[in-house]
């Protein structure tokens, strides 16, 4: 799928970036199908294109309307990336951007955090420079502050 757009200011184009994996929606009709692929860029950066009919999530409005099938761009943080990966079962391309995940309950406890929405946006943010999960990214702090 050839995508490039423009969204926030930073250019993102397919044809640039690495193909992480693809997920493929096979509606009713053809009106609902939609396609979904994620893709790196040279500076680390995720993002999903996506392409779809017109009774899709991603179709286009026309002047006057009128729907038409529609294309996305939808820059991801890792968290995201992650979360779109294990929800289309890319455990191999989970494994190779974020590692091997340690077995369920294995050498981990969970810890609540509640922290403002601001905060949260700038925590993915930095988590996102760093190409870490935001998991990641706190835990490393931690241990860094600990030490």
């Amino acid at each position: 799928m050839k995508v490039k757009r423009v969204v926030g200011g930073h250019l993102y184009d397919t044809e640039q970036a690495r193909l992480i994996a693809e997920s493929r929606y096979d509606g009713a009709s053809d009106d609902e199908d939609y396609q979904e692929a994620l893709y790196r860029n040279e500076n680390g950066v995720l993002f999903l294109a996506a392409e779809g009919g017109v009774e899709s999530f991603y179709s286009a409005i026309l002047r006057g309307g009128k729907a038409a099938r529609g294309t996305e761009i939808i820059p991801l943080s890792a968290d995201e990336a992650c979360r779109w990966l294990e929800d289309h079962d890319h455990i191999e391309q989970i494994e190779e951007l974020f590692g091997v995940p340690p077995q369920a309950g294995h050498d981990t406890v969970p810890v609540d955090l509640r922290v403002p929405p601001k905060l949260k946006g700038r925590i993915n943010d930095a988590a996102t420079a760093k190409n870490e999960t935001v998991n990641e990214w706190l835990m490393r702090l931690i241990e860094k502050e600990l030490s």
